[in-house]
């Protein structure tokens, strides 16, 4: 092989490496942080831990406002927490501390709504045929399944689906994570070419499941952001 054409593909190698390596190693908040402009904004961005859980409270959140009981109180308990808690943080410590209080808290308000997950449950969603003609390749429309299995604190299983009218189609992806009251927090394989981990939320009310992406590998993706699916019998 010649020099110069080694050369260049050592280039490609490494210019498709990046991406991947940039991923992985980029805080990712619950809030968009190439554009943080406050102090704390900053602080939660420039350390992955903070950043994580500012994702994972975002995604409580959202969660929290799908319940019309909660909504009202959710919205008020949040913007003063933001007001006399979090802005008044001067450090990391403290900041760490604010949101692992606020996500304790807002887990035990959803306890209160939603009910235990069970050694098993699967839930679906099938979502209507459009005139697109990647659904015509999909076979007829779009689906999203959540597969679970519960041991414990542990819980496992798999998503499935043909979501996005077929423009992202997939087999099985596997699933792991813990379960902290009612709520699983789980975490996946979240791109095509490996390029890191995501991580959603689930909780059970009634007969259904309410799915909750929090953290996205920012490639593409696979699955509905976020979604209320429903429990098979």
């Amino acid at each position: 092989m010649k020099p110069d054409k080694t050369i260049k593909l050592l280039v490609m190698f490494f210019l498709l490496l990046y991406p991947v390596l940039s991923v992985r190693g980029e805080p990712i908040a619950g809030f968009d942080c190439g554009r943080a402009v406050s102090r704390i904004e900053k602080l939660v961005c420039g350390n992955e831990n903070t950043a994580t859980l500012d994702a994972k409270l975002a995604g409580l959140y959202k969660l929290s406002l799908r319940f019309t009981q909660l909504n009202k109180r959710t919205r008020e308990q949040q913007a003063n927490w933001i007001r006399n808690v979090r802005s008044k943080c001067g450090n990391l410590d403290c900041i760490t501390r604010a949101y692992s209080d606020r996500i304790t808290e807002i887990t035990g308000i959803l306890d209160k709504h939603t009910r235990p997950i069970p050694p098993s449950v699967t839930a679906e969603k099938d979502y209507p045929v459009s005139d697109s003609p990647y659904c015509m390749i999909a076979g007829g429309g779009s689906w999203f399944t959540v597969n679970l299995n519960r041991d414990g604190p542990s819980i496992s299983g798999h998503i499935e689906g043909v979501y996005d009218c077929g423009r992202k189609v997939w087999g099985k992806i596997d699933v792991k994570g813990r379960v902290t009251g009612n709520l699983a927090d789980l975490y996946y394989e979240g791109g095509f070419t490996g390029q890191g981990w995501a991580k959603a939320l689930v909780v059970l009310s009634g007969d259904s499941m309410h799915w909750q992406v929090y953290q996205e590998v920012r490639v593409e993706s696979y699955e509905p952001v976020g979604e209320i699916l429903e429990i098979r019998k």
